[in-house]
């Protein structure tokens, strides 16, 4: 698996390479479902804070998959 969050770098590594993505937020996603941090938005929001890029509909997204 791959870990991207550029949008051309995530399609080229699926398309080009065949290779499972997943970016920060996916990450983060998955580290909630397994009890390892409890807010997400949270974490979300502290990365945005210091300077990471991340979209308000990425967030709202991961959000919602973990019913935050």
């Amino acid at each position: 698996m791959a870990i991207i969050d550029e949008r051309r770098g995530r399609r080229i590594a699926q398309q080009v390479y065949g290779l499972p993505v997943k970016g920060t937020a996916g990450i983060l996603v998955e580290a909630h479902r397994h009890g390892l941090i409890t807010e997400l938005r949270s974490q979300l929001l502290d990365l945005r804070m210091a300077g990471y890029f991340i979209a308000d509909g990425v967030i709202a997204a991961a959000c919602q998959a973990v019913g935050e």
